[in-house]
């Protein structure tokens, strides 16, 4: 995502792109059930372009209708550093985002200048820890202390906090013992075809 987006920012594919994921998605959730059975819901990547079209808020509740998807089954990607967030229009449109189902998570949280308490301001209903705050918590005391501070603070919020980037035992190991209940890595699983995943997870029932 750190290349393809901005790549189709620059070259207008961007909308085109959202829209066939978001279908493609949906298609397979209806299709699969997998919501139902394995995961509570599914995120997205989600460029600022697509945001700030008039038409987002109702191109999300429309595709997911027509498939008969529950809105809390997809939570929206953004980037720390995105200035989705930072847009005028954010807040602005906040209680149309609660009121439709529509949730963000909030990526590679740690890279960037946005804040703990920044959000209680916003629909952000996960924070993804950055890999590099992780890498470096495993090589240093004071950051595992910090970044301790951090999953507690968050999770006060009631917001889930997800750690990314683990692919060591080791990693998932200092995790555990911070008390981070979510993990996400190639430790676990590296990205496969949704055939291939759905093979992968019955053969783990």
């Amino acid at each position: 995502p750190k290349e393809l987006i901005p790549l189709a920012e620059k070259n207008g594919m961007i909308l085109q792109i959202e829209d066939f994921v978001l279908q493609s998605v949906c298609k397979f959730l209806k299709e699969s059930k997998i919501c139902d059975i394995y995961f509570r819901c599914i995120y997205l990547n989600i460029s600022a372009i697509p945001y700030m079209q008039e038409t987002f808020i109702s191109r999300f509740v429309n595709t997911l209708d027509s498939y008969g998807i529950d809105h809390d089954k997809i939570v929206y990607d953004v980037n720390e550093v995105s200035s989705l967030l930072l847009h005028k229009d954010f807040d602005k449109r906040k209680e149309v985002f609660l009121e439709e189902g529509i949730h963000f998570a909030l990526n590679e949280f740690g890279y960037g200048s946005f804040d703990i308490l920044s959000t209680i301001n916003y629909p952000i209903r996960c924070v993804k820890i950055d890999k590099e705050l992780i890498w470096s918590a495993e090589k240093d005391e004071d950051l595992r202390t910090i970044l301790s501070h951090i999953i507690k603070s968050i999770e006060s919020l009631d917001i889930r906090v997800i750690a990314e980037g683990i692919e060591t035992e080791s990693q998932a190991q200092m995790l555990k013992e911070l008390k981070c209940k979510y993990l996400q890595g190639f430790y676990f699983m590296k990205a496969v075809p949704t055939n291939q995943l759905l093979k992968e997870l019955e053969g783990k029932q």
